[in-house]
């Protein structure tokens, strides 16, 4: 069984959030997996939007009418292909769907390459795996491929406080980086502190603080090396939430305050 969402001909918007767009079920024989492909038994799926926009730049799927929602899966592999030598059956893995791919995680099997799955720690449940394999990509993207960071590198996060930024804190504290975080209330501030107890320094961004001033009095002068920025929205919401002013102000107050090379990157963590 499969779920899928409904798209109408005319798509301006994430499919599951405008009027007309449902959900449906859709009962399928699962088959056999290709040569690089591996049959899994879900055991939890992460729910998303499809993301319509992203599908229309890439040229992916918009001329069905139906699409596939689930791409964050965690489960255990029941088959596999004939070229697959890297996993076996009963093996524990979790793993995000391809964009273009006709099977949906929300599903009892689903089918995907071998190559977009890595095995699932036994310490960790499904639902955690599934839950956070998106976020984990992103902040490993961001900081490994994109920053090329290396430790003893300073990190500055904005917007430190968000579930997504904290994966990449604890990420960034693996790889011996020293972290400073700003949020936007002094109760996100309880709250970061809490769940990332080895943050070097973080601040509360409003008026009566300067940021170029905090982050090189935290440095010595130095400055940091990598700018996780998650203040910008390719796409931006027609209606934006009421916190929406604040993180304006928040971004005009961030200046180019880094004397020598900086890495600096927008980070899409919602």
């Amino acid at each position: 069984m499969r779920c899928f969402v409904k798209i109408p001909a005319t798509v301006s918007s994430d499919a599951t959030k405008g009027p007309g767009h449902q959900f449906q079920l859709v009962s399928r024989d699962i088959g056999a997996p290709g040569p690089h492909e591996v049959v899994v038994s879900v055991g939890a799926c992460a729910l998303s939007v499809v993301p319509s926009q992203v599908l229309t730049k890439l040229g992916l799927g918009l001329d069905r009418a139906e699409l596939p929602v689930g791409k964050d899966i965690a489960g255990v592999v029941e088959a596999v292909g004939d070229n697959v030598n890297e996993l076996s059956i009963g093996d524990k893995i979790v793993g995000m769907l391809p964009l273009d791919t006709e099977w949906s995680g929300v599903a009892e099997k689903c089918i995907i390459p071998w190559y977009q799955t890595v095995p699932m720690p036994s310490r960790v449940s499904y639902r955690e795996a599934a839950g956070l394999i998106s976020d984990g990509v992103r902040a490993y993207t961001a900081l490994y491929f994109l920053a090329r960071c290396t430790p003893g590198d300073t990190l500055l996060v904005i917007d430190g406080d968000t579930a997504s930024n904290i994966v990449l804190i604890q990420l960034a504290f693996s790889w011996n980086l020293k972290v400073l975080a700003t949020v936007q209330s002094g109760d996100d501030l309880s709250c970061l502190q809490a769940v990332c107890p080895g943050l070097s320094a973080a601040v509360v961004l409003n008026e009566s603080n300067c940021l170029t001033n905090w982050c090189l009095s935290e440095t010595d002068g130095m400055g940091v090396d990598i700018i996780v920025d998650n203040g910008i929205n390719i796409y931006p919401r027609e209606n934006p939430s009421p916190g929406a002013s604040n993180r304006r102000s928040a971004k005009k107050k961030r200046d180019n305050f880094m004397s020598g090379s900086l890495r600096q990157m927008d980070y899409r963590g919602r």
